[in-house]
């Protein structure tokens, strides 16, 4: 992802590079959305979710294009990591990236 991205935008890709081959594979693009609390024994609650990948060939490469306004529906440091499901049931993580998404002025 590049450049600033905005709550509510809907003009946006969403990349993730996965480091390995991840054709004929689904993916999703898992996220956790701020904080929006810490509860009396310190705990931070997060939102977390995740939407539908779009699985590129040859490049390990997925995406997913923001499509409601909702899905960026808060301001803050969001934690996004791609989730790949491979055929034969084998499923792999991938490492956390860390991205802001300011209020519309900021």
């Amino acid at each position: 992802m590049a450049g600033k991205i905005y709550k509510n935008q809907t003009a946006l890709r969403i990349r993730m590079k996965c480091g390995v081959e991840v054709t004929g594979a689904s993916a999703l693009i898992k996220y956790a959305k701020p904080p929006d609390k810490t509860d009396l024994i310190g705990v931070v609650s997060r939102v977390t979710g995740s939407w539908e990948a779009y699985v590129g060939t040859g490049h390990g490469l997925i995406y997913y294009d923001v499509q409601n306004e909702s899905d960026l529906d808060v301001s803050g440091r969001w934690k996004f990591w791609p989730f790949i499901m491979f055929p034969g049931g084998t499923r792999a993580p991938g490492s956390v990236h860390y991205e802001t998404v300011h209020e519309e002025g900021e």
